[in-house]
């Protein structure tokens, strides 16, 4: 039989104890170049978004990871004011915005270097009165509440217009929180308001409130509302990202198109304060639409809307709009496109 002194013994434990220092310290280094390898593998996409339903998409697209599949991981950074979005973006605090184009138009016009690079949502925008009013004309002499150089002011201008009235005619009370001017008007503090999904079919819901026309009615058709913009600086220093968030926006709008319960689900209580009926009712009248190709002309048109406002001087420039990455995305990515139900007609 074989045995071992005590000095023997000393040795072995003392070689075991240096052995398993050294197997942690090799996995403490495995685990922390894991760790690096994860930080250098997903650049950031820094985005803020506003709260009607077409920001859906990107809410999705957060919530699923869509744009990890490209190396990119999306950022939400809420700016509770949309108009300071193109602030946000020329300072580098965001890459891009989800944002109604109108406000976009009108930074851009001011020297603001972003480009409206894909849509996100359609439709969805009304004019929405108190009980006891039931058509447009009898707005003259009311409070009627908006947002400045927002696709919803351009509803208002244009649907006033349209029976004869000017803003001479009413009271404009511009509002700077979507959430805000639903209290005023739950409040009786202005006749009427103009909003989006899923804020309107709330205000039906909860407050009577009478809907007395929609953007369709106005302008005869489809049209888009929120638009994914884009900073100079990220378009030309990381095209890939640009083509990472638009698809992540698509990929959003098939699973909203196929799976909108679900989608739902994720976003209810978290990014929209209203029920999960009401945004499943809201989604009927603002479906996402990346894709808006064959809408430039129904932009550049609200460009003299604008300028009669007095927010603008410069005449409509298309290059306010950069859609070769979509149209990269889109050929990049045949099976996807194929499966969306809402796109250009081009």
């Amino acid at each position: 039989m074989k045995t071992y002194n005590k000095g023997s013994i000393a040795i072995f434990i003392v070689l075991l104890f240096l052995t398993n220092c050294t197997s942690n310290q090799k996995s403490e280094n495995k685990e922390t170049s894991l760790d690096k390898t994860d930080q250098i593998k997903f650049q950031v996409a820094k985005c803020t978004h506003s709260v009607g339903l077409c920001n859906l998409p990107m809410f999705i697209s957060y919530e699923n990871h869509y744009s990890e599949r490209d190396n990119t991981r999306i950022q939400l950074i809420n700016i509770p004011n949309w108009s300071d979005h193109a602030a946000a973006l020329t300072s580098g605090t965001v890459d891009f915005s989800v944002t109604p184009f109108t406000n976009v138009i009108t930074a851009y016009a001011n020297g603001a270097p972003i480009r409206i690079v894909s849509g996100s949502g359609i439709n969805g925008l009304y004019l929405v009165s108190s009980k006891n009013i039931k058509t447009v004309k009898q707005l003259k002499g009311k409070k009627i509440g908006t947002f400045r150089a927002d696709t919803l002011e351009m509803l208002l201008y244009n649907l006033l217009k349209m029976f004869g009235l000017s803003y001479d005619d009413v009271e404009i009370v511009y509002f700077n929180d979507g959430f805000e001017i639903i209290q005023s008007f739950a409040s009786g503090k202005i006749d009427a308001m103009t909003h989006v999904e899923p804020y309107i079919t709330k205000a039906v819901r909860e407050f009577g409130a009478n809907r007395l026309a929609s953007g369709q009615d106005v302008w005869g058709g489809d049209h888009p509302d929120c638009v994914l913009t884009a900073s100079e600086k990220i378009i030309k220093d990381h095209p890939e990202m640009v083509k990472a968030v638009i698809y992540a926006m698509m990929q959003s709008q098939l699973n909203i198109e196929d799976s909108l319960d679900a989608a739902i689900n994720k976003v209810v209580g978290k990014y929209y304060k209203t029920d999960k009926e009401d945004l499943i009712e809201s989604a009927k009248s603002q479906p996402p639409g990346i894709d808006i190709r064959d809408m430039k002309s129904f932009i550049l048109d609200r460009f003299k809307d604008l300028k009669e406002l007095g927010y603008l001087k410069i005449e409509p420039d298309p290059q306010l709009m950069n859609f070769s990455f979509l149209e990269e995305v889109i050929h990049e990515n045949p099976e996807l496109y194929k499966k969306l139900k809402f796109k250009s007609k081009l």
